[in-house]
């Protein structure tokens, strides 16, 4: 081998050298990064289970245990009878109360 082949393969495997040693770097940072978001949205998501799990325990299972709810529940949810009478929707404003009577003077024509 002559110096000029020794030159050209030493340069080359150098070179080689220099871009795999970028390659495994830029792939352990990628790595670092996504194990850190990884690690990010499951501190996130234990963090909001637990919020989740202390609303429940202090503001909703002591107004079930103690039956207050009941009172915000529909007649049909809490288990009373239905209303008797008409189930017709009554009309959303008396007849009197038209859109002339509620303008009155305003009315414009």
């Amino acid at each position: 081998m002559e110096v000029a082949d020794v030159v050209v393969v030493w340069s080359v495997s150098t070179l080689l050298v220099r871009v795999l040693s970028v390659v495994v770097v830029g792939l352990t940072v990628a790595v670092v990064v996504a194990a850190s978001v990884v690690v990010v949205l499951v501190v996130f998501v234990l963090v909001f289970d637990v919020a989740v799990a202390v609303t429940v325990v202090t503001d909703i299972f002591p107004l079930v245990s103690t039956g207050s709810v009941e009172g915000d529940l529909s007649p049909f949810e809490s288990g009373h009878p239905e209303p008797h009478g008409s189930t017709e929707q009554q009309p959303r404003n008396p007849p009197e109360q038209t859109y002339q009577s509620v303008l009155g003077a305003h009315a414009v024509s």
